[in-house]
């Protein structure tokens, strides 16, 4: 059986990722994270941020905001 999928807001994401919101944002709004607007609030899901994770970590555990 698959696992559901689960939205992350931008709050929850910045806490994963040990950054802040706005960060959050601006990491969406310049294409490096792939989100989608659920009745207009932004939301990630949790599948594709753990790819963005592991990609991040293979290119270089530094820099996760270049």
């Amino acid at each position: 059986m698959d696992t559901p999928r689960r939205w992350l807001r931008p709050k929850e994401v910045a806490a994963i990722l040990q950054i802040d919101s706005q960060s959050v944002y601006r990491l969406c709004r310049k294409g490096r994270l792939p989100f989608c607007r659920v009745g207009g609030s932004l939301r990630v899901d949790g599948l594709r941020l753990q790819a963005y994770m592991e990609a991040q970590s293979k290119t270089s555990g530094a820099g996760m905001m270049k």
